[in-house]
């Protein structure tokens, strides 16, 4: 075999076993944060992921931006699962692709029959999270909101370009923590069209209802 052909595969090894070593380190650190988090906190931080996959896309080569936010929703969704091993996600038959690789294989996703039965869980504290895509808000929009038990709570991809509205959306009970970077999700019901905006929400059309946040960072 040729020897620079062994020595490249050398340098691979030692490389993976590097990336092996700093991941096993991470997801101890994961556990160590469960430790000191306060009871009842969230383990899903939409902004702080939103902003982790902005700062690493930003530092590295734009053709490994794929390869990051891949390989660090993995490493996110395990962290979650050190953290809270019995995290569920809710899904429907549309946003089944969707919720699967929000998981990353990391986290327990289940089956739900149609949008509504998977609010009417959520609002029960069957699962922690739910993930529809966006055409099934308008099916539900009477049963999401800010002073409702069940709301969105972040928009997928989280991270993506500022002025496009989120494919699919995240619901749950608990709103995240507020950032400068959050949007209102409207409902318009005359258009039946979905909308971020940045007003506050006393000052929306009389048409427009809010069905929950996200966070915009792109």
């Amino acid at each position: 075999m040729n020897n620079d052909l062994m020595r490249l595969r050398s340098q691979i090894d030692l490389v993976d076993q590097q990336i092996l070593d700093l991941l096993s380190r991470r997801l101890k650190m994961a556990e160590q944060v469960a430790e000191v988090k306060p009871i009842g906190a969230s383990v899903f931080r939409p902004d702080r992921e939103a902003q982790l996959l902005a700062r690493l896309c930003a530092a590295a080569d734009p053709q490994l931006q794929p390869v990051i936010i891949a390989v660090w929703r993995a490493v996110i969704s395990a962290s979650i699962a050190r953290q809270y091993p019995d995290f569920t996600i809710l899904m429907t038959d549309e946003s089944e692709q969707t919720a699967r690789l929000f998981a990353a294989g990391q986290l327990s996703v289940k089956q739900t029959g149609v949008p509504l039965e998977l609010c009417h869980r959520l609002a029960i504290g069957a699962a922690d999270i739910g993930i529809v895509e966006a055409d099934e808000l308008k099916s539900i929009h009477s049963q999401l909101g800010l002073d409702q038990p069940v709301k969105i709570i972040a928009g997928l991809p989280l991270l993506r370009s500022p002025d496009s509205i989120p494919t699919a959306f995240i619901l749950g009970t608990q709103l995240p923590d507020k950032t400068k970077q959050d949007r209102l999700v409207t409902y318009d019901e005359r258009q039946r069209i979905i909308d971020l905006a940045a007003v506050a929400e006393e000052n929306l059309p009389p048409n427009r209802s809010v069905l929950g946040i996200c966070t915009l960072i792109g």
